[in-house]
């Protein structure tokens, strides 16, 4: 077996593991509930499968995450998507399967762009991406950016040696 084929069965088999845990982990989550709220870490294997396998791979782990929320939504367990859809099924299934495709997608593709730079902020920006989109990106670098802003106006600056090199 050459090194073209070992890389593509590695990443297939990869995605498939990948797969199954987001099956679980969507269906498990409906059932571990915080009051009101549902605990759910599925995007963990979607963003996991985008760093490792690339886009390509995250769009197929983000869409497979977009049809178990549809299944769910069709069955009832989730009840927040079975409303959406007797209002409009068609927008509905049309957000389920493109937000989930888009969370893989772009999770990749944050990884990519700045794996060559630092691979440590790629990690943490390709998570914030895959759950906050572009928006929570954006947040997060104001947070960021205020925390340093009030640092140095209370003469804070020498905890910087606390953050890791590869963060500044």
């Amino acid at each position: 077996m050459n090194n073209a084929n070992r890389s593509l069965s590695y990443k297939l088999a990869m995605t498939a593991i990948l797969v199954s845990a987001v099956v679980i982990f969507q269906f498990i989550g409906g059932f571990l509930k915080i009051g009101a709220v549902s605990l759910s870490i599925v995007l963990v294997p979607i963003v996991i499968g985008a760093i490792v396998g690339g886009k390509l791979v995250g769009a197929v782990l983000g869409f497979s995450f977009g049809v178990i929320t549809l299944i769910n939504g069709l069955t009832g367990a989730d009840y927040f998507t079975f409303v959406l859809l007797q209002g409009n099924p068609i927008i509905t299934v049309l957000i389920c399967l493109v937000k989930g495709t888009m969370a893989g997608f772009v999770s990749g593709l944050a990884f990519e762009l700045l794996q060559a730079k630092n691979e440590f902020v790629a990690v943490i920006v390709a998570g914030i991406v895959a759950k906050n989109g572009f928006s929570g990106l954006v947040l997060a670098t104001l947070i960021a950016g205020i925390m340093l802003v009030l640092m140095g106006v209370f003469k804070l600056g020498s905890l910087i040696k606390f953050i890791p090199y590869t963060i500044t």
